[in-house]
């Protein structure tokens, strides 16, 4: 694959805009719905709006190492703001629309940050409902029309710039690839929140690696799913601009298979979540279908999601692989615009069954392995390059180690500079040679291919790339008079399942009629399951989304360190739990019941 030219390298981040305007100049670089109508912004539109920002930062006396914060659905205005902060040296701090109002205000106090870009009023609520609390934030300016808050194009405007653009040259040329580019936050707990920061050489080392892989070739355009708030996508983001690729943002995960059709893509960037949804809503909708496509549909989809790559087949399976080729998956694809050919897939583990049905119908997944701290990306699968159900090989300057208890560990310049004012946490995660220690694990095989295989950490990943920390429901839901203990899992699952242990005594004084029941009884007894069904709602109610437990079973069982439940620190022992209810845990998540 040609890569494109670029006489000057990149050293910062925003050296992306000189290597727009040689490579593709006058090309369309951004595409977004306005109105239900798609628009788009030409590099030289993108380059303008960006310097703006750089200048009218400055007039407000932003100044290197000030913390700016977008908080925004996906739309061309980040990329806009971003570049623009970077160009001044300012640091940019990207969070999630649906960030709860507890974390915001602790990132907004940690970061001190002195302006704030938003898109709707119910962000704009979050702040200023505690407005007091964080005195350092001077300005809030809305992407969208809110009342009371000066818009976009009245902050561009607010001051002329001038014709010439030394003074931007002159603010650029003191910005180092060692300076603060962004801090991005991960948090694993409702409120407990850690910020990665990330230096301007941190994220070119990832684009000039990456753009060494073939993700990207003939593809002309993408539909952008996943936050730009999130590691990955950002870096992807990069990359794809560093290709002159065409990046069509969606804000609005519902509509995605409307804009599959409309925009065409060749590749987009998803999660395991979206993954799933995606085909189950295909699934769904051929099911749906008159009896005998209904019945072929049935018979095919089960045989793809059954196809390992590489591996034999009989006649049966090959025999409905055909009719799914011929019958069924051509209208999948009509559906995904046609032209889509590659899916790449990060932030958790992918149900090998969707790749499998993925494969069959002619679009090939390739997975790979990031983490934030590690700039994200440490390894991928390539065509030509590719190990079904590994995360692939490491990334060129990447070096992995697996330690002898398995934990994968990483070391690279992509590595992050610390946690932001949190220099404890930063020494713990980085040892003095510069290995990243993951807290994920995994083994490489002779070829140098990485396989994750579990969690060293407490903190997990959800299916959806969102961290969750079951230590912090657990004590919550422990905190039931009816609960004597709780087990919750939901590593590379789409949500969260408890396996509970209840206090019995409890529910026998609070549920009369009871008592001659003995606990196996009582584990099956449809006022209990109600009463702690009730419980998990009145929780539920008090987290936010990923902590939510959706579905839980009762056990009779003891855990004590003699039986190896829990550990000699009395901590659950996750790994034999995991192993010891594994089928209980299958059919909870086969289960159509939630609470």
């Amino acid at each position: 694959m040609n890569l494109p030219n670029h006489s000057e390298p990149l050293t910062r981040v925003f050296d992306l805009l000189n290597h727009l305007q040689k490579n593709f100049s006058g090309k369309v670089v951004f595409g977004y719905r306005r109105n239900g109508q798609w628009e788009t912004i030409s590099v030289e539109r993108y380059i303008e709006t960006a310097n703006k920002v750089s200048f009218a930062l400055k007039s407000l006396g932003i100044k290197k190492g000030d913390t700016i914060i977008t908080l925004t659905p996906n739309r061309p205005e980040f990329n806009c703001v971003d570049m623009g902060a970077l160009q001044i040296g300012a640091i940019h701090v990207p969070l999630y629309p649906s960030v709860p109002e507890g974390k915001l205000i602790k990132i907004l106090q940690e970061t001190n940050c002195r302006i704030a870009f938003i898109s709707a009023k119910s962000a704009l609520m979050k702040i200023l409902s505690r407005r007091s609390e964080f005195p350092a934030l001077e300005w809030v300016v809305a992407f969208d029309p809110v009342e009371g808050i000066r818009d976009f194009n009245a902050f561009l405007s607010s001051e002329e710039m001038p014709g010439n653009e030394t003074w931007l040259e002159e603010l650029k040329s003191k910005v180092k690839p060692e300076d603060p580019a962004s801090v991005i936050y991960i948090s694993g707990g409702s409120t407990a929140v850690k910020g990665v920061v990330l230096t301007h050489g941190n994220h070119v080392f990832n684009i000039l690696n990456y753009a060494k892989a073939n993700h990207v070739e003939n593809v002309k355009s993408t539909v952008s799913l996943l936050p730009l708030a999130h590691s990955y996508e950002r870096t992807i983001n990069y990359c794809q601009q560093y290709f002159g690729v065409r990046i069509w943002y969606n804000d609005k995960i519902p509509g995605m298979q409307k804009d599959f059709k409309e925009i065409r893509p060749e590749m987009v960037v998803m999660v395991p979540l979206l993954i799933e949804r995606l085909f189950t809503s295909f699934e769904q909708q051929t099911l749906r279908s008159g009896w005998m496509i209904s019945a072929v549909a049935r018979k095919a989809i089960q045989a793809a999601k059954q196809a390992e790559p590489g591996k034999k087949k009989n006649l049966i399976q090959l025999f409905y692989l055909l009719l799914g080729k011929l019958i069924i998956f051509p209208s999948w694809r009509k559906a995904l615009g046609g032209k889509l050919h590659t899916i790449l897939c990060g932030g958790a583990a992918l149900n090998p069954a969707w790749l499998n049905l993925s494969n069959a119908m002619g679009i090939a997944i390739y997975e790979g392995y990031g983490i934030t701290e590690a700039g994200p990306l440490v390894s991928y699968n390539l065509k030509g390059s590719c190990r079904n159900y590994s995360v692939g090989k490491p990334m060129n300057g990447v070096e992995v180690k697996i330690l002898p208890d398995g934990e994968v560990c990483v070391r690279s310049d992509g590595v992050m500079a610390g946690y932001y004012a949190h220099k404890g946490a930063s020494h713990e995660a980085v040892d003095r040679d510069g290995w990243l220690h993951t807290g994920d694990l995994g083994t490489m095989d002779a070829l140098g291919f990485l396989t994750l295989t579990g969690v060293k950490k407490e903190i997990f990943k959800l299916s959806s790339g969102l961290y969750v920390n079951p230590k912090v429901v657990e004590e919550q839901l422990r905190k039931s008079r009816f609960i004597k203990e709780a087990w919750v899992s939901g590593h590379n699952r789409n949500f969260l399942v408890a396996i509970l242990i209840p206090d019995f005594g409890e529910i026998k004084q609070k549920i009369h009629g009871l008592e001659q029941l003995d606990n196996a009884s009582l584990i099956t007894n449809k006022r209990v399951n109600e009463l702690l069904t009730s419980e998990l709602k009145t929780g539920n109610s008090m987290r936010r989304g990923p902590d939510q437990v959706l579905k839980f079973t009762i056990v009779n069982d003891e855990w004590t360190v003699e039986n190896g439940f829990l550990k000699e620190n009395k901590a659950l022992d996750r790994v034999k739990l995991q192993q010891h209810y594994a089928e209980i845990l299958d059919s909870l998540y086969s289960k159509s019941f939630e609470l």
